[in-house]
């Protein structure tokens, strides 16, 4: 029986071979870890964004609500290019993030109900949409 015997070369090539394929997998591990660590780090921005949208939008509602408390006018709420204006007013500058495909607006004799659809394409299963109830 003949056995082979690695000169200093194969045992040279073995450790290069090696030494690569550690090297790639540490690579890989870190590029895939940094990559979801942006992931994250964009979700929760976009996260902030619209909490802070939607709580300036409950903010300016309830403003506008208490100023003209029984002369609200739903028909004057409207949403265009991404502004919330009331009448001429913009209340709010929603994000890039999200899209508004519809609002809602009912007014009884002592309650006025908004409802805005929010869409976010970034985070499609998480609800941001935005209901504002006031007692006039």
């Amino acid at each position: 029986m003949v056995k082979n015997k690695l000169n200093n070369r194969g045992y040279m090539l073995v450790e290069i071979i090696l030494a690569s394929a550690i090297a790639f997998t540490v690579v890989y591990f870190i590029m895939n870890l940094t990559i979801k660590l942006k992931n994250k780090n964009d979700d929760m921005l976009i996260e902030t964004m619209m909490a802070t949208d939607k709580a300036i939008v409950n903010n300016k509602l309830m403003n506008k609500a208490v100023q003209l408390n029984t002369n609200f006018d739903c028909n004057v709420l409207k949403i265009d290019n991404n502004k919330l204006k009331y009448n001429s007013e913009v209340l709010n500058v929603f994000n890039e993030y999200a899209s508004i495909p519809n609002i809602t607006c009912t007014k009884n004799a002592n309650e006025l109900t908004v409802y805005i659809k929010l869409n976010v394409k970034q985070i499609p299963d998480k609800n941001f949409d935005i209901l504002f109830n006031y007692k006039l």
